[in-house]
């Protein structure tokens, strides 16, 4: 299996986009309200937000780069779900990879 078909691409694309999200939320939600007892301190979270003419979109993180990646991720996830409500199809390749760029280009 040498290349990938462009739809299986975008799906795998897609179900990245998901993890990473499922992902950052979890981390998330096991950091929020919990102090490291050690230190008596709670863990600082990152937050980054990116607004584009369809919405506003926001990631937390321990890093930046961990903030800015859960926010992008949100952006695709957004975009793919409006997509399919309206037209009822997850989006082609094509829809796909401008979803993706518009938001990782923020």
């Amino acid at each position: 299996m040498k290349t990938l078909t462009k739809s299986l691409k975008s799906q795998v694309l897609i179900g990245l986009a998901l993890g990473a999200l499922l992902v950052g939320s979890q981390t998330l939600a096991a950091n929020s309200g919990q102090a490291d007892y050690a230190s008596n301190s709670t863990p600082e979270t990152v937050s980054y937000k990116i607004t584009d003419g369809y919405g506003e979109y926001s990631g937390y993180g321990a890093t930046k780069n961990q903030a800015a990646g859960n926010a992008r991720t949100a952006c695709i996830m957004q975009k793919v779900a409006a997509y399919e409500n309206r037209f009822g199809v997850t989006p082609d390749e094509d829809t796909a990879d401008m979803f993706i760029d518009a938001c990782i280009n923020r």
